[in-house]
């Protein structure tokens, strides 16, 4: 898993940096980041990282395991938009809830890991992506 782990913030290092994962737009800079930040959430057993870029752009990995107040967490810590939301593995403790997140910041990209572990909270996740128009890549 440590490999995938490492891949990935490759990829949102670049997409943070370059800005070539998304269309370029013109981004409202936030002045209170002069730098790029990292936020470990505390979900619990699970994992969530939110990371937001000096120009604006914000990028989630994974989104915890299922627990009331996620979103209203986010909210809580600015997040507005997500612009890359990023999916490690199928597990519920990863993707508890990515669905809420996607029904409510309609991420522009949806980086999924591409693993073959299947399940219905994942599956609810891939409508949720569907009905949001988000843009699906993967490794």
């Amino acid at each position: 898993m440590k490999p995938l782990a490492g891949l990935l913030m490759v990829i949102v290092g670049l997409f943070l940096a370059q800005g070539s994962v998304l269309p370029r737009t013109p981004q409202q800079a936030n002045p209170a980041l002069a730098t790029m930040t990292v936020e470990f959430l505390d979900v619990g057993q699970g994992d969530a990282t939110l990371i937001r870029s000096p120009e604006g752009k914000t990028a989630l990995i994974d989104a915890g395991p299922p627990q009331d107040g996620f979103v209203a967490l986010l909210k809580k810590r600015g997040v507005r938009q997500i612009d890359l939301l990023v999916t490690s593995h199928h597990h519920t403790d990863h993707i508890g809830n990515m669905a809420a997140v996607i029904e409510e910041f309609r991420p522009k990209v949806y980086l999924d890991s591409n693993s073959s572990h299947s399940t219905k909270k994942y599956q609810g996740v891939l409508r949720a992506v569907a009905a949001a128009g988000s843009r699906v890549i993967s490794p």
